[in-house]
C-alpha cells in the first residue's frame, strides 16, 4: 500500500466474488452461449471443434458481441 502511494496508484478492492468484473467469466458465458444453449453435437469431436472456433473468431467476427 505503501509503495501504491509514493507511485500514485489507487488500490480498488473487488468483492471476493464477482464474476462481471472478471473477463474469463464473460468469457465463458459468451462461448456456453454460442456453442451449447440450443446445439446438439452427436460427437465429442463436433463438440470440441465449435468450442475452438468460437474462441477463434471471438477477437474477428464475433468482436461485437
Amino acid at each position: 500500500m505503501e509503495l501504491a502511494t509514493v507511485l500514485n496508484i489507487e488500490l480498488l478492492y473487488l468483492p471476493t466474488y464477482s464474476p462481471n468484473l472478471n473477463i474469463i467469466e464473460r468469457l465463458w458465458k459468451f462461448v456456453k452461449n454460442d456453442c451449447l444453449y440450443s446445439k446438439y453435437y452427436d460427437n465429442f469431436a463436433k463438440f470440441n471443434q465449435a468450442i475452438i472456433l468460437s474462441l477463434e473468431e471471438t477477437q474477428t467476427k464475433k468482436r461485437k458481441s
